[in-house]
Formats: C-alpha cells, structure tokens, sequence
C-alpha cells in the first residue's frame, strides 16, 4: 500500500535497525527497496547499533527526490522485466511493490519531504521515513516538522530513560556540546521531558 509513514523517536530507539529489518522482509518477498540518507550524516550506509548495515543512496540539499525515485523506479522495473523475459521497457511493473526507506529524515528540507508526499500519491511507492522528532534542545528538526504534518501515518518507537520513564528526547552527554542542531559526533542519551529540564 502506497502510504508516507514517519517512524520517529529519540536516540537510541532502534530506529535504523528497524529500517534494515523491515526493508530485509520486504526483499525476502520479492518487492524492491531502496535506502536513502543524508549527506549530513557522512556515510553512504545505513548502520544500526547492532551491527546491521547496508548500502544507501545518498542525498543532500539539493537533490531532487522525486526525479531520484522516477529514475530509481524505472530501474527497479527494468530490472523486474528483464528477469522476466519481458522487453526491458515493458510499461510500469505493478506487479513489485517499491518501498523507499530514509534513514535520519529529521535532516530533510521541507522540499524534499513534499517530494516523498508526491513519490507516493503520483509514482504510487511507499516511504517509509525513520528520524528523531527534536533535537538535543528540545527543538523540532525541519525534515521532522513536515513529516509530522505530511505523513500518512505516524509510529512512535519507545524507548526507556534510565529512570524507566518513556523517553521521548535526547540529551548530549558530551559536557562539550555547543548545543547546535546537527553534531552528528556527539554522544546523546534518550531522556524524558522530567529529566530533561525542558520546562
């Protein structure tokens, strides 16, 4: 089912292993995905915690991503009609589900998450977006804000604080943090809003 779905949480939820695992069943029936994450995250695999990874495209500010998921999608089916017998541009392949998966969405510009919304209403894929909801500061991320706003669906993945509350924000651990929205390096921890002194 075409739908945009925005699986947000804080840090250390399980959120790229999640991905990995749910991109891996799809594969294992057939269907094609594709793995996105942002050049901000300066690496062109989607790693978990675990020790799960696989291989992404990876995209920054300025790339396009509907005309990246036109072009992603007529590779997918000319793969499936080769491997078919068919002609190589036998006409659109609806018989393959196509699902993308974004890893760290929060880093999306508000261009690029209307891009997801069209891929999915107009090319019919799924997306399935993976990201924090705010940032170390409390404050929500660009690409969070409309995925908020434009998803299809939105799934909560929880996690625990040491105090055993819900935790639904990531504190820097790193007493050198400049609080500034994308540190990549830093070392967070998941929080509630108690122990976070948000208020």
């Amino acid at each position: 089912m075409s739908e945009l779905v925005f699986y947000y949480s804080c840090v250390n939820a399980g959120k790229s292993a999640r991905l990995l695992i749910n991109a891996r069943n799809l594969e294992k029936r057939g269907h094609f995905a594709v793995c996105l994450i942002p050049s901000v995250i300066g690496k062109s695999k989607i790693q978990s915690r675990i020790g799960a990874e696989r291989d992404a495209i990876v995209v920054d500010d300025n790339t396009n991503l509907f005309e990246l998921l036109m072009d992603e999608r007529a590779r997918v089916d000319v793969e499936a009609n080769l491997k078919k017998g068919k002609p190589a541009y036998h006409s659109y392949n609806h018989g393959h589900a196509h699902t993308v998966f974004v890893d760290e969405a929060q880093f999306l510009r508000r261009n690029q998450v209307r891009a997801l919304a069209d891929a999915v209403d107009q090319l019919g894929v799924r997306v399935e977006a993976y990201g924090l909801r705010t940032d170390s500061n409390g404050e929500i991320f660009e690409g969070s804000r409309y995925l908020l706003g434009w998803a299809d669906r939105l799934v909560e993945i929880e996690t625990r604080c040491s105090s055993g509350s819900v935790a639904r924000f990531s504190r820097a651990v790193d007493p050198n943090h400049d609080g500034s929205q994308i540190d990549v390096e830093a070392e967070y921890e998941p929080v509630s809003r108690l122990r976070f002194n948000l208020f």
